[in-house]
């Protein structure tokens, strides 16, 4: 489920945003999340990690340091900027926003920027979600290193190693999530307590049993799992380089 969250410091037009928010979700059968931000109440760092899309009302006081802070917090989310008359946006333009909106121009302006804003999340590649009734994250597969085991942990390591994520489970449940989003082929398991992104593998070293992952890191691929990592990397399409 994509997770929104509005800044709208005026209550009236909070409600009317809803509306539309609401109004666009029927009508395109899609199933989102609204997180209303407060001035105030609960700092960005807790919330913004679980945001796809924030749309901020430049009206408030707080508009472009609120702006920052969620992209500082999580620079995956998408920021969408709305204002009720026309100003200067350069100031706005730290927070790497994909979309200005005009209050005044109606529902089907809306619907259109906001059709723009989703299709922007959602087709910037494959994605892997995990969802508890408290946490909802979704993750570009292109981003993902390796996943880990952790005692009743599962932590997920990025590129961005800012990005790096815990989610409670086993790998085996990881797995499991892969398989049903069809995310499997995607990636590899190589030990008990790792599984790899293909992607992400510069070099199989066959002396040490190791995989070199392309930011350096080194993962031991362990003796079940070995004859499977070298068959998976050996094909003549394997972009692998086998080190002896």
């Amino acid at each position: 489920m994509l997770c929104i969250g509005l800044y709208e410091p005026d209550m009236e037009r909070c409600r009317k945003m809803r509306e539309r928010i609401v109004g666009y979700s029927m009508r395109f059968d899609l199933d989102f999340s609204v997180y209303y931000i407060l001035d105030g109440a609960v700092k960005p760092e807790k919330y913004a990690p679980q945001l796809h899309l924030a749309l901020i009302s430049m009206d408030g006081a707080r508009a472009l340091t609120l702006a920052w802070e969620i992209y500082r917090a999580n620079p995956d989310c998408r920021i969408g900027y709305y204002k009720s008359e026309s100003c200067d946006l350069e100031p706005a333009l730290a927070a790497r926003p994909i979309s200005f909106y005009r209050w005044e121009t109606g529902n089907s302006s809306f619907d259109k920027k906001l059709g723009e804003m989703l299709e922007d999340i959602l087709c910037t590649g494959e994605v892997f979600r995990y969802e508890t009734r408290k946490t909802s994250m979704t993750l570009p597969v292109q981003d993902i290193l390796y996943f880990q085991s952790n005692l009743k942990y599962v932590d997920i390591f990025m590129t961005d190693p800012r990005q790096q994520r815990s989610i409670f489970g086993k790998l085996t449940d990881v797995e499991q999530l892969l398989e049903a989003q069809g995310l499997l082929h995607r990636f590899l398991r190589i030990h008990k307590s790792y599984i790899v992104n293909r992607q992400q593998v510069l070099m199989l070293n066959k002396s040490e049993h190791r995989l070199v992952l392309k930011n350096g890191e080194q993962l031991h691929i362990s003796n079940v799992y070995y004859p499977m990592v070298q068959k998976a990397f050996s094909g003549k399409e394997s972009r692998i380089e086998n080190q002896e």
